[in-house]
């Protein structure tokens, strides 16, 4: 019989949208968070932009979630394969996807909102973040530089 393993490739992930970090990944020391005016371990990056910048999926996936809390304020959750997981925070009001969407790399998810009271001071901002297996990852590490 025929081998029918599945070869489980890693999705190329593209920058959501261009800016600079302005607070970086940071799981292995706590790092200084002007809002808060604390040291804390960091999940995501935030990528200074414009409020109404669009922002865009990383990489090929379904939604898993469209939530919206105090901190991330609106967000969208992407699925992709490998198990892969990107989340977009602080996203403003009708985001162009919901959840069971497929949707293809670089296509519009949204848009970027005020920041809430937890990133005021980064001003307005994505809030992204990967993850493996529920794994928190670095994305400068994940992502692809754009050409």
């Amino acid at each position: 019989p025929k081998e029918t393993k599945q070869k489980v490739t890693k999705p190329t992930f593209a920058y959501p949208l261009q800016g600079e970090i302005v607070l970086p990944y940071s799981m292995d020391h706590a790092i200084y968070d002007p809002t808060l005016e604390q040291y804390h371990t960091n999940a995501s990056i935030s990528i200074s932009a414009q409020k109404g910048a669009e922002v865009k999926a990383a990489a090929d996936g379904t939604v898993m979630e469209v939530t919206e809390d105090a901190e991330m304020g609106r967000m969208v959750t992407i699925s992709h394969g490998g198990n892969w997981v990107t989340a977009y925070g602080q996203l403003e009001d009708g985001v162009a996807v919901q959840k069971g969407d497929m949707v293809k790399q670089g296509q519009t998810i949204g848009t970027v909102a005020e920041p809430t009271k937890y990133g005021v001071a980064l001003g307005s901002h994505l809030e992204f973040s990967m993850a493996q297996n529920g794994t928190p990852k670095d994305p400068l590490q994940h992502l692809k530089k754009a050409e």
